[in-house]
């Protein structure tokens, strides 16, 4: 038996799942447009993958309402109804106010400090003005605030 020196980093995401992963931030940051059709040889010819992980990727969006299947029409990107977004970000809340009780339990003075850089380059950003920049780095600090609750249930959901 051997031991390896140092844990590296391995993504084993599947293809599929980097493919809603991509899709999703398309989404999320307005590059897709709600109500757009999403063609799956459009896509997978751009993104350089088979149709496969683009219709399974397809299918983890739908699950997730971000787009919706229409039988023998398409693929489309859901619009989101004020009522849903309101809901969406209740959600959001409570699932961030969990993390924070779990974080405060487990979090070392330097993930602290880490966290604080994070939220300092929320603010340089938006000083800036570079507002993706700022967008970016606010959804990397509450990735992190998840990461320090240290609860794959919690990460998962939160996803």
């Amino acid at each position: 038996m051997y031991e390896i020196a140092e844990t590296p980093h391995i993504d084993r995401s599947s293809t599929a799942r980097r493919v809603a992963e991509y899709l999703r931030t398309q989404i999320a940051q307005g590059k897709v447009e709600p109500g757009v059709r999403l063609n799956e040889l459009a896509l997978a010819a751009g993104l350089r993958v088979s149709r496969s992980p683009i219709r399974e990727a397809l299918a983890l969006l739908a699950g997730e309402g971000l787009v919706r299947v229409v039988p023998y029409k398409g693929t489309y990107v859901t619009a989101l109804s004020k009522e849903r977004l309101q809901d969406l970000l209740d959600f959001r809340l409570a699932l961030e106010q969990f993390a924070v009780r779990r974080a405060i339990e487990r979090a070392t003075p330097q993930d602290l400090d880490r966290f604080e850089t994070l939220i300092g380059s929320i603010a340089a950003h938006a000083k800036r003005r570079n507002f993706t920049g700022a967008v970016d780095a606010d959804l990397g600090a509450h990735e992190y605030l998840i990461e320090l609750a240290g609860s794959a249930h919690l990460a998962q959901t939160y996803r």
